[in-house]
């Protein structure tokens, strides 16, 4: 999958204050944000054309008063929002001095109020403006009924009473509804909720209700007796909102107890051991996240989430960092430990509070992404996750690295009624992502699902195959570089499938190790080569020395009893041991347990052992020297650029004295043309193969070509 491409401005703008919100929500906070800041404009511009210096002091002190409230938030119970408790001197203010200098104080006490309750600046920048326009549209129907009151007989302070009342239930279904539905509509849920606003605030309606009586008394007081009374009166204002602080708080943490003891386990003699007991059966003991079993109990609340109406749809990450065995292997398990639980918290640092991630075993993470709102959404935040974690690390001893990783990811809208159909799918897509090239992320599709099918199609014609003979072998020869003379052959195995023709190693051998049908794949290998070559060694006393160059995966050298099987086929064979070389990747060769006690039961064996694909890897010689290896055989892609410049020979070059210093023989593959082969024999490199030194040929074609050469002979 190639990488996207890069964010413009707006959208990284867009990103960065709000990733979790989908396109509706997004849009109604730009509008709400833009029409409060235009209101709140031409408010200020009001107060300071219109307004003398007295007015000006009158309203600056109401709106430090509203904003020192704003300094003690109080938390509405049973939800995460807040309010403040300043709109007494706000409803003073614009009783007094009017709606613009409401609209300004408004702003300003929830903008103060939102920095000590929230960190996001969506939250800081959306209240004052939702503040601002609640403020506008109820202050300007109060100033026309408070114009009209006398005419309809409500003039005095009962008929200003009820108006202001009114109007502070206009303020506060205002506001209501503007907060309520950002979460509303980031969750797909319905804008208008009445009855679910009123539940969710109505402690908040009733602070307002009574602010705006008091305020009435203050702005009635005020009228008559002068400015005097709102001195006196504002001891007992901020008792009452110290009252109401401290009862919210109360409130608040009764809320948090009752919720403590009903999750809770019951107290009981021994209770720090079980709840220990409990947060390991259900939390990674080494990074701390939640383990595989709680994530799937989570998954499964998902999947009732997206199936209930409306639908709550989620989305699933699979993550692998692509470098993890090598850092592993290369500094110890130590440092790979450590490496895991930097990059788990990574991870964590990039979620909203509601997502969840979980290591589930090894290098494997998965990230719940509950309650989505787009899946564009899961993208971008796959996208900062990549980006996150490509940044160096700073392991102990000084050791910095980068571990990349890979992120296969699924979405609910496909259906899904199992959790593990889920992680499945999930996994099928990191799959996709680490064929494509790695350090990227893949989404799972419909056209994945028949990818998969057809790997599982194929994977079991693969086991077919096995049992009913449709492998063949190939053997490649190999030439000493000076002479052309044949040495030997490489065993090369092919599927003859009956559908789609000849296939070759990289197009089923990862198959066969996922399907678990590497040991007897290489066994059949084995065989046919050894028998094989004792044939050739038989035709003519010329071939008796000819090789056999067999390749064996990890797999077949973590099994028991592999040594045994290579001596069964030798003796089966009736082959000399010393005529069989079996290649080992080169980044087979590290960190793994009880590899050098296998390499040397084969060397005790007589069988010669070789590195394949030299240089792609990152084996330190020292390791290296330690084994007891026979050749190094240069990796293809260093032979194929050698005519791009002196840089390239010069590695080939270091490569030939690597081998000349551990006193191992040497080997070139890849050798495509005349000029390739003179470079590497005058480089030191004495024996090589490749197309143009020989195609793979069928046992019948090798075969004819050593009977008609009875005299051994250039190949060529």
């Amino acid at each position: 999958m190639s990488s996207p491409a890069l964010p413009n401005p707006w959208q990284r703008l867009s990103a960065a204050l709000m990733p979790d919100y989908n396109r509706v929500s997004a849009g109604f906070w730009w509008t709400v944000v833009a029409a409060g800041l235009a209101v709140l404009v031409a408010a200020v511009a009001e107060l300071v054309l219109r307004r003398s210096g007295p007015e000006l002091a009158a309203v600056a002190g109401a709106m430090v008063l509203a904003m020192l409230a704003g300094l003690f938030p109080m938390r509405v119970p049973g939800s995460r929002n807040s309010f403040v408790a300043g709109e007494i001197f706000i409803f003073v203010l614009l009783l007094v001095q009017g709606v613009p200098s409401a609209v300004v104080a408004a702003a300003g006490e929830a903008f103060v109020g939102s920095l000590r309750t929230s960190r996001r600046w969506t939250s800081r920048l959306f209240s004052p403006a939702a503040a601002a326009l609640a403020m506008a549209g109820s202050g300007s129907l109060l100033d026309a009924a408070l114009t009209d009151a006398p005419a309809a007989g409500w003039a005095g302070t009962a008929g200003t009473v009820a108006t202001m009342m009114l109007f502070a239930v206009l303020y506060f279904a205002a506001t209501a509804t503007l907060v309520a539905g950002i979460p509303r509509l980031k969750s797909r849920e319905p804008f208008w909720q009445p009855a679910a606003t009123i539940s969710l605030f109505r402690w908040v309606g009733i602070a307002y209700v009574g602010s705006a009586v008091l305020a009435t008394l203050l702005y009635v007081a005020w009228r008559e007796d002068g400015s005097g009374v709102l001195w006196a009166m504002l001891p007992l204002v901020l008792l009452l909102l110290l009252a109401l602080h401290l009862h919210f708080r109360v409130q608040e943490a009764a809320q948090r107890a009752a919720e403590a003891s009903a999750t809770a386990p019951p107290s009981v003699p021994g209770d720090e051991a079980l709840r220990e007991m409990q947060h390991l059966a259900f939390h990674d003991p080494l990074t701390g996240l939640p383990n595989r079993r709680r994530f799937i109990e989570r998954l499964e609340d998902a999947l009732a989430a997206a199936a209930a109406t409306p639908p709550r749809p989620f989305a699933v990450m699979y993550l692998d960092f692509d470098s993890f065995k090598a850092i592993n292997d290369r500094y110890g398990h130590g440092a790979g430990d450590e490496l895991l639980v930097q990059l788990g918290q990574r991870i964590h640092e990039r979620l909203r509070p509601q997502d969840l991630v979980a290591r589930l075993g090894g290098d494997e993470f998965a990230v719940l992404v509950p309650d989505l709102g787009h899946e564009k959404d899961a993208i971008g935040l796959a996208e900062r996750l990549l980006e996150a974690l490509a940044r160096p690390l700073q392991l102990r001893g000084g050791v910095q690295t980068v571990a990349t990783a890979s992120i296969g990811i699924t979405f609910s809208s496909l259906g899904y009624t199992d959790a593990d159909a889920v992680l499945r799918d999930a996994d099928n897509a990191l799959y996709k992502a680490k064929h494509a090239g790695r350090a990227r992320y893949a989404v799972f599709d419909a056209g994945l699902h028949a990818a998969v099918s057809e790997r599982l199609r194929l994977a079991g014609q693969l086991r077919d195959a096995v049992a009913t003979g449709q492998l063949t072998v190939e053997y490649q020869p190999l030439v000493e570089l000076a002479t052309l003379r044949l040495t030997g052959f490489e065993a090369l195995v092919r599927w003859a499938h009956p559908q789609r023709g000849t296939l070759h190693p990289a197009q089923f051998l990862a198959l066969a190790e996922e399907a678990g049908l590497m040991p007897q794949l290489s066994d059949f290998v084995l065989h046919c080569a050894c028998q094989q070559l004792r044939r050739w060694q038989q035709l003519e006393a010329q071939w008796a020395g000819l090789t056999m160059s067999v390749n064996v995966s990890a797999t077949d050298l973590a099994q028991p009893g592999f040594v045994a099987r290579v001596g069964r086929a030798l003796l089966e064979a009736g082959v000399d041991p010393a005529s069989l070389t079996l290649e080992i990747r080169e980044d087979t060769l590290m960190g793994r347990d009880g590899l050098p006690a296998v390499l040397q039961g084969l060397s005790d064996l007589g069988v010669r052992l070789a590195v394949d694909d030299f240089g792609t890897g990152a084996s330190p010689l020292v390791h290296l020297a330690r084994l007891p290896v026979d050749s190094l055989k240069i990796d293809r892609s260093f032979v194929a650029r050698l005519k791009h410049g002196p840089e390239d020979e010069a590695v080939v070059q270091a490569i030939v004295q690597v081998a000349r210093t551990l006193r191992k023989a040497i080997v070139a593959e890849g050798i495509e043309n005349e000029a390739q082969s003179e470079l590497l024999q005058r480089l030191g490199c004495t024996v090589g193969q490749g197309f143009h030194l020989g195609k793979p040929l069928s046992a019948q074609a090798a075969r004819a070509w050593l009977q008609s050469h009875p005299a051994g002979g250039a190949l060529q």
